[in-house]
């Protein structure tokens, strides 16, 4: 008789929402505050004065503190292999693919929701009080935009394929310019100081101020104001506006109530496209395709899908462990807790 054929595996596959695998980490993450990034294949987060470089298959590829145990790390940037971030210390840090410090670079003093940006081979530094200081990949000052005496509080936005940058006062101007002529193609005064960042693109700016909980966009051409629109739900939040694909994604926690509000904006027109609320604190919200993902204290990760306009799946993390962060790729939605890495199904 011929021998048995061996039995093929059943392959179960896994449905959006459930675990696609857990793996520990070698160190706590529990305080984030700036939104990770991921780009090919990895996640970028800063934690007080470290960056850490994650894989999306769970691997720290690198952990590195710059500055000071009191100084405290912006929001990362990545333009091809380098990553970049300001220091509360007034330090601008180049990070290499390895996670090395590249180049570093006193600057001056960032406020609020300020940080560097960077775009078409170049970053632009909103320094406190002296203004949007521009800089080369590799650490080069190559101008600067001079806020005359104001004061800067926000990240700018560039735009143009680099021929504009657009930034905000502590006197409410949000001022396009013009880094060819040298010159401010146009100024809108919206009456409050712009804490957050900028946000948007070709097209249109975003600005949220923080007292009143009011959204503007701005056509990036004429300066003329696209539409307006305020919600109190909004006001006062410690969550930097995010945007994504046309869209602008508002949240705040109510520790009054204990509930959490997303707001999703057309950039275009400013017409609400949809809002929700979790009764519990959320962490920083990302967005990937036509999901916004969000993190929560209780360890809960939400999938909530705009279009239709619900909660596609929650997964719930082992154990009282709280999710620190939640970023999501066409590959997965990763999450940290502070003892493990875990991958959930889109």
């Amino acid at each position: 008789m011929p021998p048995p054929k061996p039995a093929v595996p059943v392959v179960v596959k896994k449905l959006p929402g459930e675990l696609d695998w857990e793996k520990p980490v070698a160190f706590n993450i529990n305080s984030v505050i700036n939104e990770p990034v991921i780009q090919n294949g990895r996640i970028y987060v800063t934690e007080n004065n470290r960056l850490v470089i994650l894989s999306t298959s769970g691997r720290i590829l690198s952990s590195i503190t710059a500055g000071g145990d009191n100084s405290t790390l912006t929001k990362p940037e990545v333009s091809g292999n380098l990553t970049f971030a300001g220091s509360d210390t007034g330090d601008i840090y180049s990070f290499n693919e390895y996670g090395k410090i590249a180049w570093t670079t006193n600057i001056g003093t960032f406020k609020y929701g300020a940080y560097p940006v960077a775009a078409y081979g170049m970053l632009a530094v909103p320094v406190f009080d002296k203004g949007v200081i521009l800089l080369s990949t590799n650490g080069k000052q190559i101008g600067l935009i001079d806020i005359k005496q104001n004061q800067i509080f926000s990240a700018p936005i560039i735009i143009n394929s680099g021929k504009d940058v657009i930034y905000a006062l502590e006197s409410g101007d949000v001022v396009d310019y013009n880094l060819s002529s040298n010159s401010a193609k146009w100024t809108v005064n919206v009456k409050e100081r712009v804490l957050y960042p900028l946000v948007g693109e070709d097209g249109v700016v975003v600005v949220l101020l923080r007292n009143s909980g009011s959204v503007i966009g701005i056509n990036t051409q004429t300066g003329a104001t696209l539409w307006t629109a305020q919600y109190g739900d909004i006001a006062k939040t410690q969550f930097n506006p995010v945007y994504s694909h046309g869209k602008v994604i508002l949240a705040n926690y109510d520790s009054s109530s204990s509930v959490s509000y997303i707001y999703i904006i057309d950039s275009q027109s400013g017409k609400l496209l949809t809002k929700t609320s979790i009764a519990e604190k959320i962490g920083i919200p990302d967005v990937a395709d036509n999901s916004v993902y969000i993190s929560s204290e209780s360890g809960k990760v939400y999938s909530y899908n705009i279009d239709k306009k619900q909660m596609d799946w929650i997964y719930k993390a082992a154990g009282p462990n709280s999710i620190s962060l939640v970023i999501g790729d066409e590959n997965g939605v990763y999450a940290l807790s502070p003892k493990s890495m875990i991958k959930v199904v889109r």
